[in-house]
């Protein structure tokens, strides 16, 4: 809900008037400067006059304090830009910086102090606004109806922290930031395991797992290659069925996540089952990778099998080697 007293969202004839205003200033605003540079010399003149004791210039001294006083008053104004959007090919960080603290300003809702969202009918449809991750390094000047689909999909967004939670309900964490501060934050914060090198053994373990439908094991960062990947183990339903699964993000982007390939397999040499492929970005979420069975599934008959019979306890060996693909050695 909008302040009281403030007509919200701006109609179109009074952002229209404003871009007539910004305009408008935008023209006067090199002639203005270079009278104050001018009228700051006569000041110093009408001040040397008065040191000397002549008042015949008296007037002219009054009307120069007064330019002057504009003067600073131009000086101390942000300047600001119309709001119809730089031309095909205007990329520059200084309109970027113009445009986001004029247009921004007029479509800021005064409660939470947001942009508003599509849809806005007083809005034009032909504005154009800088990407929010401007700062981070995204030059995309896009569409205003545009702007949230590109967002969410703009290489320059900060990374999800790609702790899973439990699967069985909608817990994750909210934390985003660049993989330095993510691998620091899984580790400081989550307490996670971190591992380096390109091949791992790694042992996942529970009690009576006939009485668990559903958990997600602690992920393990492993360092490999200068990059950083995430080792997950969950256990869930498929359809009826009660599985295990476990698979690799790569904490980085998909195009780069290609770059690489990973096995990960249990048993032993008389009977095993291998899961070979590529790890999948950190930019998908741990639900989505798993949805979609990207990693080695296993059904927890299987699984207990590998750990000592269908009565036993889970206690499964698994070991994983990360590699870079043909061409990126």
């Amino acid at each position: 809900m909008a302040a009281l007293g403030t007509v919200w969202p701006p109609s179109l004839s009074s952002m229209s008037q404003a871009a007539e205003r910004i305009v408008s200033e935008d023209r006067t605003g090199s002639s203005e400067q270079q009278h104050v540079s001018i009228s700051n010399g006569s000041s110093r003149e009408g001040d040397l006059s008065r040191a000397n004791g002549d008042t015949s210039n008296g007037g002219a001294s009054d009307e120069t304090d007064e330019v002057i006083q504009v003067g600073t008053e131009v000086e101390r104004r942000t300047p600001l830009i119309p709001v119809e959007g730089p031309r095909e090919g205007e990329r520059s960080s200084g309109a970027a910086l113009r445009l986001m603290t004029g247009v921004n300003e007029m479509l800021e809702c005064p409660v939470c102090q947001d942009l508003m969202l599509p849809p806005i009918f007083q809005v034009a449809s032909t504005l154009r606004l800088p990407c929010a991750f401007f700062p981070r390094g995204c030059s995309e000047i896009v569409d205003y109806a545009q702007k949230q689909n590109h967002e969410e999909r703009c290489i320059f967004r900060p990374f999800a922290c790609p702790y899973a939670g439990s699967p069985s309900s909608s817990t994750s964490c909210n934390f985003s930031g660049e993989i330095a501060q993510l691998v620091s934050h899984l580790v400081e914060f989550h307490k996670v395991d971190m591992r380096t090198g390109p091949s791992f053994i790694h042992r996942y373990v529970m009690t009576r797992p006939t009485e668990v439908e559903n958990a997600t094991w602690m992920p393990t960062v492993l360092d490999a290659f200068g990059s950083y990947f995430c080792l997950h183990f969950e256990a869930f339903q498929l359809g009826r069925a009660p599985v295990y699964m476990a698979y690799i993000q790569f904490m980085g982007d998909e195009a780069d996540a290609a770059r690489f390939s990973y096995t990960l397999e249990v048993g032993h040499s008389e009977r095993k089952m291998t899961w070979q492929g590529v790890p999948a970005s950190i930019r998908t979420s741990p639900r989505a990778v798993r949805d979609a069975h990207d990693g080695l599934v296993l059904q927890r008959k299987v699984a207990l099998m590998f750990s000592g019979g269908e009565d036993s306890d889970l206690n499964l060996r698994v070991t994983g080697r990360i590699t870079r693909a043909a061409g990126n050695r």
